[in-house]
This record gives structure tokens, sequence and C-alpha cells, in this order.
């Protein structure tokens, strides 16, 4: 998949994710055509603190024969998606914690990051697996992944990134850290399954 070289320079300069939602079997036009992938996305994306996952506007930002996109460039909410008509969803997002750095969005009373050290919030992490399980349980809602579902998270610039909480009152008991460069949570699951218990597949995950 080819996505504008600037924009995933401007991702993969940090940590990222990279989020991969298939069915199991290719069929070429699970939807109509691209108006009908914007109509699904539009009404599967998930509403979760004060934003979409993924971020979906009224109008398509680019359109190909058989697939439309959506990007978003604001502040600390930079990704890149790309859906297409047999129902495989491509997602490209920075991880928002490096870009709170960036901006200095850290409150001091909350949370004051140490020169040069990278973090991963535990409840940014739990929160962002939970909305892309919910956005793959509702394309399967709508039959775009039937009969099975394959969903992959892969994180990104990991290495030595330490797990916190970033707010106050609530601390690790120990400190944590990743020792290799990249994680991936995957699974495959029933369409049944995805669409009645998406919130405890996003605990498994974990």
């Amino acid at each position: 998949m080819e996505i504008p070289a600037e924009l995933l320079q401007q991702i993969h300069k940090s940590g990222y994710l990279r989020v991969h939602i298939r069915p199991t079997e290719f069929h070429k036009a699970r939807l109509r055509d691209t108006t009908h992938c914007h109509s699904v996305i539009l009404q599967a994306a998930v509403a979760t603190n004060g934003w979409q996952y993924p971020i979906v506007m009224d109008t398509v930002d680019e359109r190909g024969p058989d697939w439309i996109a959506g990007k978003a460039t604001l502040d600390y909410l930079i990704e890149y998606w790309r859906f297409f008509q047999s129902g495989q969803f491509v997602h490209h997002l920075a991880l928002r914690e490096d870009h709170w750095g960036r901006l200095g969005l850290y409150h001091p009373q909350f949370f004051v990051p140490a020169k040069d050290r990278k973090y991963l919030s535990v409840t940014q992490a739990i929160s962002t697996v939970t909305d892309v399980i919910e956005f793959g349980a509702r394309l399967a809602y709508r039959g775009v992944l039937a009969p099975r579902a394959l969903v992959s998270i892969e994180f990104h610039g990991m290495a030595g990134r330490e797990l916190t909480y970033m707010t106050p009152g609530r601390r690790l008991p120990d400190s944590f850290w990743f020792q290799d460069e990249s994680v991936r949570l995957e699974g495959s699951y029933k369409i049944e399954e995805l669409i009645g218990r998406p919130r405890d597949i996003a605990i498994q995950l974990f």
C-alpha cells in the first residue's frame, strides 16, 4: 500500500501504530463502491475522548479505484488510513505521547517528562486498542468481515520506551520499559465473537 511519503515520514519519525483489519476470505467488492465504503466507515467510527477512531470527515481526502483514504495532521493527532471495497482497513497513526511532549502539553502538576525519555501511556494504549476492536466489531456487524476477521495492532519505536500512567495519583509498582523495537498484538475472531464481546477481546490482547 503506497502512502503519501511526506505524511508517512511524519508519522514514522517517532513512535507509531500500524493497525490492519481484514476478513479471512478475499472478495474484491464486499462493498458496492467507494461511496459505500465512506458510508460504512462513517457509521463504524468510534467516538472516544472527544475524537473519532479513525478520524473520518464528511468528505473523503483521497479516493482510488477500490479504496478511500483519510488523514489528520492536527497537533498530536497525526494519522493516515485506507479502507478498501474488499473490507481491508489499514491505519498508520503517530503515538500521541511523543507529540504531547513536542507541543509542551504535559501539565507540570500531573507529569514531568525526563529529558530524552520516551513513554507509553497505559490508559492511552488501553483506550486505543479498545477503540480498534470496537471499530472492528462495528465493521463486522455491517457484514464487512465475514466469516472471520483478522486484527493486527503493531506498536513501533518501542525500544527503551517506559510504560507509565502519566496521570496524578496512579503509579506502577516498578519501572517497566520495552526491550524490543516493535510489539504486535493480533488475533483471529469469528464474527459473532467480535460483535458480541469486543471489550473482552481487547483485554485479552494485552
